[in-house]
């Protein structure tokens, strides 16, 4: 499904060669991809009302002038110019001829003269008979078969939310989180407001996150685990709050500044997953549902990133089997480790076409270890081995924050114009 076209947002369609954007030209019935040079004609149902389709252009006029074909639409008005100027040329030498007859005839030498003629008609036919086999023009012989099928298979399922910080409003909500049962809570970046909606996003209760003993209330995540509990990284503790009453219940505090609790993720046995991130370091630390150290891992990254470059990593998430998926938002790329914290496999690029990464806000695997990576561009859609599968473009309403996969595998993300999205995707289109 291409976006719809505007100066800032172009229509688009997809190189069938390489999978990349294509914006669709205004007049052009084809266009280059820059990402792997091929010529891909425009599929019909993209081009204006002035642009018309190859296939169904006149058949062009072929010549042959010293056994080259010259198409005269296309090299008019040159060839028309060069055909005048051989039909010209062949004219003056009938001329010529007619009068060298003349004078072979009354020398008796008219079999001579027979001959001449019929070498001068052959070059005259051979010159400008229309080839039979113009039917077969460049323009067919490239034409595809088939034209590809531009339809991203997804749909926007519900959205709600405003700007404001009324009930079911949002001033600066950044998180998101869908428990279980489907109730959906959002949490604020500063404001210690945590609001619970049902699936339809109706607001239902409001929850007060208390400050830390400095005042401060930041929340950097929140996710909901399998026990019916909810967990916000605030200023580097881990508060724990009961989904259905909204009451905390415990805290896993920080011990700043050897820790200080960022990213979370669950596992499907309510293991908890955080980031330790401080000033040139990356710990990954793992945890049972009762907040115990199970291990951490310090510098997790090294290695995987050179020195002299810049590596950011602020976000994990983790899969049914317990994998772990580290997002490098300078390096535009994903780092796969298996439960135990070992390194197994890395991918990702930097770029705007599909498959590619621009500046990754946030991530989540699904049941099916399918990964989804929300960055500049909208979501692009991975398989467990990193190859892409789908992007869905930024069509929602403003800079998106947060993204979560319910255990259907609809997506849910969060946006600063106030909303909140759940959008379904198909796989089998």
């Amino acid at each position: 499904m291409a976006a719809s076209a505007t100066s800032s947002n172009p229509q688009l369609f997809h190189c069938p060669t390489c999978g990349a954007a294509l914006p669709v030209p205004d007049e052009a019935p084809s266009v280059r991809c820059q990402y792997c040079g091929s010529t891909v004609l425009v599929p019909p149902e993209y081009r204006s009302q002035k642009s018309q389709p190859i296939a169904a252009a006149a058949q062009p006029i072929v010549i042959h002038v010293d056994g080259q074909a010259i198409d005269v639409e296309q090299e008019a008005p040159q060839a028309r110019r060069s055909i005048v100027g051989v039909i010209t040329i062949l004219t003056v030498s009938c001329v010529l001829i007619s009068a060298i007859s003349a004078v072979l005839i009354a020398s008796g030498v008219f079999s001579t003269t027979r001959l001449v003629s019929q070498s001068i008609h052959q070059v005259i036919t051979q010159a400008v008979v229309v080839d039979p086999a113009a039917q077969l023009t460049q323009a067919a012989e490239i034409a595809p078969t088939t034209m590809p099928t531009i339809n991203p298979g997804y749909s926007i399922a519900l959205q709600f939310g405003a700007r404001g910080s009324g009930p079911g409003q949002f001033d600066d909500a950044r998180w998101v989180a869908v428990a279980p049962d489907g109730n959906l809570f959002t949490a604020e970046f500063q404001d210690g407001r945590l609001q619970k909606f049902d699936p339809t996003g109706k607001f239902l209760s409001l929850i007060n996150i208390p400050p830390d003993d400095q005042e401060y209330i930041t929340v950097s995540d929140l996710v909901a685990d399998y026990a019916g509990r909810l967990l916000i990284a605030r200023r580097g503790h881990i508060l724990i709050f009961d989904a259905a009453s909204g009451s905390q219940s415990d805290a896993i505090p920080r011990s700043f500044p050897d820790t200080w609790y960022e990213a979370l993720a669950v596992d499907p046995a309510n293991n908890i997953y955080a980031l330790h991130v401080a000033a040139g370091e990356l710990d990954l630390i793992k945890m049972d549902s009762n907040g115990q150290m199970i291990y951490r891992l310090p510098q997790i990254t090294e290695g995987l990133v050179k020195k002299t470059e810049i590596s950011q990593v602020r976000r994990l998430a983790v899969d049914g089997l317990g994998n772990i998926y580290l997002l490098d938002e300078s390096q535009n790329q994903v780092y796969l480790f298996d439960p135990q914290g070992g390194f197994v496999d890395r991918f990702g690029s930097k770029g705007d076409g599909p498959g590619l990464l621009d500046r990754p806000e946030d991530l989540a695997v699904d049941g099916q270890q399918r990964i989804y990576i929300l960055d500049q561009d909208g979501i692009e859609i991975f398989d467990a081995t990193g190859v892409s599968l789908k992007q869905i473009p930024s069509e929602y309403e403003g800079h998106a924050f947060d993204i979560k996969v319910d255990l259907e595998g609809s997506i849910y993300i969060i946006t600063n114009a106030g909303k909140v999205y759940k959008l379904k995707v198909s796989f089998n289109t």
